[in-house]
């Protein structure tokens, strides 16, 4: 091979190398903001991110709910079989669609936000660094 296809060759295999580094890294880029923003809407109570693949468990612990809350408003027993079922799974059992089910859990996660409000923790009283003798 001449020299000329050579320097070809790399110049277009560095253009394909770095192509690929830019749009891994925009992915990657798009997926962090993703996260951030459903950790944001979280934060605020938006029950919009309740999803088909999550399990009633999941939703009470990333809502701060006790669970119970949820199997009951569903009227479901609080057991193995349906803590480790998805919404999906459950709203096929139930014989109603899935978006029915997720308005039932947003409803009764907004109720019990409404009627238990979340308290914020308490500010510590001791300053760091700060070492008291009894």
């Amino acid at each position: 091979m001449s020299l000329r296809i050579r320097f070809i060759l790399i110049v277009l295999s560095l253009f394909v190398v770095f192509a690929i580094l830019f749009f891994t890294a925009h992915a990657t880029l798009q997926a962090i903001q993703n996260i951030h923003d459903h950790q944001y809407q979280l934060k605020q109570n938006d029950v919009q991110l309740i999803q088909p693949w999550m399990t009633l468990p999941y939703i009470a612990h990333i809502y701060h709910i006790p669970v119970n809350i949820l199997y009951a408003s569903l009227r479901l027993p609080d057991n193995r079989i349906t803590g480790h079922s998805t919404l999906q799974i459950l709203a096929r059992k139930r014989k109603e669609s899935i978006h029915q089910l997720i308005t039932c859990i947003q409803q009764s996660i907004i109720l019990y936000r409404n009627t238990h409000p979340i308290q914020p923790y308490p500010s510590p009283t001791i300053g760091r660094g700060e070492i008291f003798y009894y």
